[in-house]
């Protein structure tokens, strides 16, 4: 839904920040980190781990990665 004919990424102003939380192969981080980059957006790749027992037991992780 960030790239897609009818993604957000068209939508956002510039300097704003898109945190991705979905978890995907590093490929699909980088080609969303170029796009928004096109556009002035800043990307910020932000997986969630833990799953849906780790969300019950309140024992997610959020990794984060991005430009400085």
């Amino acid at each position: 839904m960030i790239l897609s004919e009818n993604g957000i990424l068209p939508y956002m102003k510039k300097g704003s920040f898109l945190i991705d939380h979905t978890t995907s192969k590093p490929n699909l981080a980088e080609k969303i980190h170029k796009e928004c980059s096109k556009v002035g957006v800043y990307s910020i790749d932000a997986p969630v781990s833990g799953g849906d027992i780790g969300a019950k037991e309140a024992r997610l992780v959020i990794m984060c990665g991005g430009d400085s």
